[in-house]
Parts: structure tokens; C-alpha cells; sequence
């Protein structure tokens, strides 16, 4: 399945994970869906789509790119980064990261106690595909060089091996570890902080996102995939989005939900997936 039967694909998960909830229950969730969310979600699945195109696009390195490169080309700040080589941390990085998408589940899930699962799963694949879509679109317009290409402490042919099988060797800028990782951390901390404000246990959920975030990105830089400015600029970019994006769904008092509540379905049909559209008064 190519990127764009992904990004359809996603949406109808979307139509069949929605289970009905009370309406006064959802009326008092501190989150609301609107009409914008149903132009929202499909465009930022195509613009998705797009980038892993875009990015799987940019040329991979020759050998004789590879022999060439200087470290010394490299800033002074992240020329640490092109001494590193691990398989082992690129393995931990993986695993941390997993770990920190899983709070953005555990979010989800909590949320359905209080009549918020819909709410919540759309606001969290907006920003999963928000920040994937800047972090590709990123990387294929800069196509930085990771810092293990530069590591003239292990041979030319073993970099070229890893650079031709992972074939991203020009997408460093910026870390998409870092940039879903601590989206993830800072979308379940944000959401959970806002639903239970006046839990004491919030607060440990923020400290045990972040230091999975933050795992992560060292991580990153440890394997030799990412530079220091790669893994930040990350940081940055999904805390932001991350951030803001539930701010814009915040229900201010408690008012019933707004009639222009919006619903995105997908029609399965012999001549395959179709987006339909509609928005009506939410349930």
C-alpha cells in the first residue's frame, strides 16, 4: 500500500475506532471537534502522504561522496555527532520512542473515561501528521548529511552499506525521533493536565514523557544518526505543535457542543476507499 492508500487508511480507522459516548457526557469534556477539524483531518493525511513521497525522492550518497566529506566541515557544536556509531543506541532510540507514542495512546484511552475518545484521537492524529509532515518536508528541502556519513573512523564501504540499505543518509535535519517523540510526550502531558487539573499525578506523567522524549533524542545522537541542532530543532517543533494545536480544541465553559460539530467518514465500496465529508451536530 502506497502513502496515500496510508493516509486513507488512517482516516477510515478513524470512522470505525468512533464509539458512541453520552452527550452529556461529551457536552463537559474540556475539548471539542468543529467544522475546520473536517477539512483538517484529510488535508493534513494528504499533505502526510505527500512528504513520504517528497523525502523518499531525495538521492541517496556515492561512495566517492562518502570518501570526500571532512569533519571539520561539520559546526563546532555538532561536530561531537560524527564520532558516534551504534547499532545498539539506534535500537534503544527506537524502543524509547515507542515508548513515548505509547502515552499519546494512554491519553486517548483515559480520555474515553470522560466522553472524549473521538475528540482526542482526531486532535492526536492532527498533530502526529502535522509534525511529520513539517519534519519530511523539512528534511527533504535541506537533505543534511547524518553525521555517521562523516565518521572517518569506520571505512568507506561500511558507511556506504548502512547509508544504501537505510537509504535516508541525506535527511538528518531535523530528527524525526525527536519531533514525535516529544509531540507524543507533550500531547498526552497537555491533555491530561487539562482534563484532571487538579490531579497530583499529571505532573509525573510529564516527567515520565519527557525523559522518554529526551531518551530518545540522545539516543539519536549516539547512534550517529542526528546532530545536537537536529534532535533540539525536534524538540521544538513537536512541543509546539503539540502544545497549541489542543489549545485551539479547548471548550471554553460548558455549554452544549457546538452544532457544526464535524463528522469524516469513509465509504468502503467495490471501487475501493471514498472520503465523504459531512458535518452535522456531534454526538
Amino acid at each position: 500500500m502506497g502513502p496515500l492508500g496510508r493516509a486513507f487508511l488512517v482516516l477510515a480507522l478513524v470512522t470505525v475506532a468512533w464509539s458512541a459516548q453520552p452527550a452529556d457526557m461529551a457536552a463537559q469534556f474540556p475539548y471539542h471537534l468543529s467544522k475546520r477539524d473536517a477539512i483538517a483531518l484529510p488535508a493534513l493525511a494528504a499533505a502526510g502522504a505527500l512528504s513520504q513521497v517528497v523525502a523518499n525522492s531525495v538521492s541517496g550518497l556515492e561512495r566517492s561522496q562518502l570518501k570526500a566529506l571532512n569533519r571539520a566541515d561539520v559546526n563546532g557544536f555538532d561536530r561531537w555527532a560524527t564520532r558516534q556509531w551504534s547499532e545498539s543506541w539506534q535500537s534503544r532510540s527506537d524502543r524509547l520512542r515507542l515508548i513515548a507514542w505509547s502515552s499519546s495512546a494512554g491519553a486517548i484511552a483515559i480520555a474515553d473515561l470522560e466522553g472524549g475518545f473521538f475528540t482526542t484521537l482526531v486532535m492526536g492524529l492532527e498533530v502526529g501528521l502535522a509534525v511529520g509532515s513539517i519534519t519530511q518536508y523539512t528534511k527533504a528541502a535541506t537533505r543534511r548529511m547524518r553525521p555517521y556519513a562523516y565518521n572517518s573512523d569506520v571505512s568507506v564501504d561500511e558507511r556506504y552499506v548502512k547509508a544504501t540499505a537505510e537509504g535516508d543518509a541525506r535527511l538528518s535535519f531535523f530528527s524525526g525521533h525527536a519531533s514525535t517523540a516529544f509531540a507524543s510526550a507533550v500531547f498526552a502531558s497537555t491533555v491530561l493536565d487539562h482534563i484532571y487539573s487538579d490531579a497530583w499525578w499529571t505532573k509525573w506523567v510529564w516527567v515520565g514523557t519527557l525523559a522518554a522524549a529526551s531518551g530518545t533524542a540522545y539516543a539519536r545522537t549516539k547512534a550517529g544518526k542526528h546532530y545536537p541542532t537536529d534532535v533540539l530543532t525536534g524538540a521544538a517543533v513537536g512541543s509546539a505543535v503539540a502544545f497549541f494545536l489542543p489549545k485551539m480544541h479547548e471548550r471554553h465553559g460548558t455549554a452544549a457542543p457546538e452544532a457544526g460539530d464535524g463528522r469524516v467518514s469513509v465509504a468502503l465500496s467495490s471501487g475501493g476507499l471514498g472520503l465523504r465529508i459531512g458535518v452535522g451536530p456531534g454526538r
